[in-house]
């Protein structure tokens, strides 16, 4: 694992779904995920997990099939959704490797994350 500046810029997809209390429905536990991204629109970035938040009341979950076609490597998905069997059929479809992690709530799944790794580097 590398670390910059004290962070830890490398995570698993297992160690996500410990820290949010997911499932993993989709894909290998061991990938290792450096890029992430919460914006709507495509992203320049390479092997990037989209976390699809609800930001000003809109749901972000409608672009995940956009970015599974743009090349991400998984996504967050809330498992309540009422599209989600959809998404996630689709997803495999377009990349039978993708990633698929079910949580209870996107943005409290996302503000875990921040939570943890926040303590793990900066509360020593």
């Amino acid at each position: 694992m590398m670390k910059i500046g004290g962070i830890d810029k490398m995570i698993d997809l297992k160690q996500i779904a410990e820290y949010t209390q997911g499932g993993i429905v989709h894909g290998k536990e061991d990938i290792i995920l450096e890029n992430f991204s919460v914006v709507k629109r495509s992203t320049k970035l390479k092997n990037y997990f989209f976390i699809p938040i609800t930001f000003q009341k809109k749901d972000r979950e409608v672009y995940i099939l956009d970015h599974v076609r743009n090349g991400c490597i998984g996504f967050m998905i809330n498992r309540n959704s009422v599209h989600k069997q959809e998404i996630e059929e689709e997803a495999i479809q377009i990349n039978p490797n993708i990633c698929i992690l079910e949580v209870e709530s996107v943005n409290h799944a996302l503000f875990r994350l921040g939570e943890i790794q926040r303590k793990k580097n900066f509360l020593k």
